[in-house]
């Protein structure tokens, strides 16, 4: 499957492909004016009739754009990437070809370096990244444009990409007229080489858990500094963050982990614990109130769920037993839950289990359920539900009679 925006790039792109296996596929991200998009979509759909190629346009509705770059704290170009690769991997196609070129490895590169990345990030675009594929990054553009002009296609215009308040259109436009193809070809090879870096080096071994990511600290901390950075860097994406790490947050981060006095570290990025010679990485808590009325039909998306010997097992909650609306919520300061063994703290239970935040579960009665499996703790279910819904069971042995939540939550 290609990535077809219509432009100069991925129409040369489009035109060397093989029809019989190809289909080409448009992201509409709504960020421009509808009378510019339906042309350019007229001329995009002509252009894969005239390869005998499949063409499809998948739409994003209009705001979601500006709305994810604004909850990520990212630019539009950045938060329309993330929405594009996500639909396009989403179609399930063995690969997604893109039509990243060699200035726009240069671009990426210069942007970079003016934005301090760590030296692993020089590496810039990749020619393989899991099932995305870039074949003419080592293409210069003067060959794409000369290609074009040959064969007699027309390509549509992007009005953004002349907009100087994107920085990539500032280097494009203002400092690669000035570069000659060796000083490309050079930076070129200095990508390469960053990659060969990324293969080559030693890896600090992290995991991620979704809902956070933990490695040893004592393995950290003998680790060299830029391997100690890598891990960090690794888990901002591991989390989705497309905005890279720049080498002071990873230096602050860094001072915390190598000190012995604090804990715990709040940064705009991560939330980290160091507890008992592991250090957990959490992302910023996302608070949310949902209220709902409990009806005959499963809520669906939601089940509580656990491990216990090994064994999947679920909570099962009987909702007939809960007073009036239900709420989940982000967990507060004086939220308490009364359990088996007595009333407890919700503050005391997330320190137990070395967390950050959770949510709950609250009816007018209070709250009566705690759900923070996903970040590494336990749920648990207040005693006056215990008589009567029972405690774990296995998941293959509950019946479609009850309904379910579920503590698995993700960020993005």
């Amino acid at each position: 499957m290609l990535a077809f925006s219509g432009g100069s790039d991925s129409l040369a792109l489009l035109s060397l492909l093989p029809a019989d296996r190809t289909r080409a596929v448009y992201v509409n991200h709504n960020i421009r004016g509808e009378e510019e998009l339906d042309r350019e979509i007229c001329l995009n759909r002509r252009n894969a009739e005239r390869f005998s190629i499949p063409f499809e346009v998948l739409t994003v509705p209009r705001g979601e754009v500006e709305r994810i770059a604004g909850e990520r704290r990212i630019g539009i170009e950045a938060a329309a990437r993330a929405v594009r690769y996500r639909l396009l991997l989403s179609l399930g196609s063995s690969y997604v070809l893109t039509a990243h070129h060699q200035d726009d490895q240069v671009e990426t590169f210069l942007m970079r370096i003016a934005s301090l990345a760590p030296v692993y990030a020089l590496e810039c675009i990749r020619y393989a990244d899991g099932r995305i594929v870039r074949p003419m990054l080592d293409v210069p553009k003067s060959w794409i444009t000369g290609y074009l002009a040959e064969e007699g296609l027309e390509y549509s215009f992007d009005s953004t990409n002349d907009d100087l308040s994107y920085e990539r259109n500032r280097i494009r436009h203002m400092v690669l007229p000035h570069l000659g193809q060796v000083e490309k070809d050079l930076v070129g090879k200095i990508c390469r080489n960053a990659g060969i870096l990324r293969h080559s080096r030693p890896e600090l071994p992290w995991k991620g858990h979704g809902c956070h990511a933990s490695f040893d600290l004592a393995g950290y901390l003998s680790s060299p500094s830029w391997c100690r950075g890598k891990v960090l860097y690794d888990i901002n994406r591991y989390f989705g963050f497309t905005k890279r790490l720049s080498r002071n947050e990873i230096g602050r981060m860094d001072g915390f982990l190598s000190e012995g006095v604090s804990s715990r570290m709040d940064s705009a990025r991560f939330i980290i614990f160091k507890k008992g010679g592991t250090v957990r990485v959490f992302p910023p808590q996302f608070s949310f109130v949902t209220r709902f009325l409990i009806s005959g039909t499963a809520i669906p998306g939601f089940e509580v769920s656990a491990r216990e010997d090994g064994l999947p097992l679920q909570l099962c909650i009987d909702f007939s037993c809960t007073r009036g609306e239900v709420v989940i919520r982000t967990d507060r300061m004086l939220d308490s839950i009364l359990l088996k063994e007595g009333l407890k703290k919700v503050s005391d239970l997330k320190k137990e289990y070395g967390i950050p935040y959770c949510y709950v579960l609250e009816d007018r009665d209070g709250v009566f359920a705690v759900l923070s499996s996903f970040l590494g703790g336990r749920d648990r279910l207040a005693r006056r539900f215990l008589g009567k819904t029972g405690l774990y069971v296995h998941a293959d042995a509950i019946n479609g009679g009850k309904q379910f939540f579920s503590s698995t939550f993700s960020h993005n």
